[in-house]
């Protein structure tokens, strides 16, 4: 799947973290619409690194393929392997204030997942991330779960 920004005028929150994209849903806020085996894209929305302050374009960047787990290990189960290492590789730094990541990738093996991703701005890509995983099948995430649980407890 190519790096596809969202649709500039796509209505977000003041508040959105990110948006999610999967070639049958294509873009949504709902985490759940990606818990399945396709090719996963995030958008990702600038969240201060320092309460109070506006992050650096590398702060962005940095804080943004820390959710590299997400893209390269979310599938039908949820969340089944633990983030062992990520690894971002950056041409430029982003321009404005989004960022995205788009699987390029993923190989498992014995409890062992490698996967990548390029980063793109609304300019086009900037680098690439790339994450190793473990297996953690008996504690895996199941976000609809887990999104279902919380607004029982909240609401």
């Amino acid at each position: 799947m190519a790096p596809e920004p969202p649709p500039a005028d796509f209505p977000v929150s003041e508040n959105e973290e990110r948006l999610y994209l999967t070639e049958g849903v294509g873009w949504g806020r709902d985490v759940v619409d990606v818990q399945n085996g396709e090719r996963n894209q995030i958008w990702h929305f600038a969240i201060p690194t320092v309460e109070g302050e506006r992050p650096t374009p590398f702060q962005l960047a940095a804080g943004v393929a820390d959710v590299m787990n997400l893209v390269s290990n979310f599938g039908d189960g949820g969340l089944e392997f633990i983030n062992a290492d990520a690894t971002l590789h950056l041409a430029r730094l982003p321009e404005g204030p989004e960022i995205g990541l788009s699987s390029t990738g993923r190989v498992e093996q014995d409890g062992i997942s490698v996967g990548a991703a390029v980063v793109f701005d609304r300019t086009g890509v900037i680098g690439t991330a790339s994450v190793s995983g473990l297996a953690n099948a008996h504690r895996a995430l199941d976000i609809g779960e887990y999104f279902r649980t919380r607004q029982n407890i909240g609401g």
